[in-house]
């Protein structure tokens, strides 16, 4: 049997922040959007180490078994979509939180080799971005990421 090689030097990104520019009052109170970057020179000790964890929690049922990745927040809209109740989002699996966070960024800092971030202020690039400009941004990034 013949094991293809696993990419090496991967770059995982992921967005923070409302992307639309939907009017000047929105941009201002949602003035920033936040693309964070974790590079690996070896991204499989990083990949195990994360679906352990998500594992663990589902088994634990302290987070939604919906979710396949882990997230900083819950998304209430599609979890509410799925059946979930708002009372059972936050009493059993939002309370586990802070904790899990923790845990996620204890294993980005042990197995990934640097992690960066790009903020872009939209009342600054509301001038001359558009809402596909940005959406052009968005798939790029997801064409870095690794499965």
């Amino acid at each position: 049997m013949v094991r293809l090689p696993v990419p090496i030097e991967s770059i995982f990104a992921d967005e923070a922040g409302d992307l639309g520019l939907k009017s000047p009052s929105h941009i201002q109170s949602k003035p920033y959007y936040v693309v964070g970057f974790v590079y690996c020179k070896d991204p499989r000790e990083l990949r195990k180490r994360l679906r352990r964890i998500l594992k663990r929690l589902h088994v634990q049922n302290i987070y939604p078994p919906h979710l396949t990745e882990l997230k900083f927040y819950l998304p209430y809209t599609d979890l509410i979509q799925q059946g979930y109740t708002v009372a059972k989002l936050d009493t059993q699996y939002a309370i586990h939180l802070p904790n899990i966070r923790t845990r996620a960024i204890q294993a980005i800092c042990k197995y990934a080799n640097g992690v960066f971030a790009a903020v872009i202020d939209k009342r600054r690039a509301a001038a001359t971005w558009t809402v596909e400009t940005l959406g052009t941004l968005f798939s790029l990034r997801r064409s870095y990421q690794t499965s």
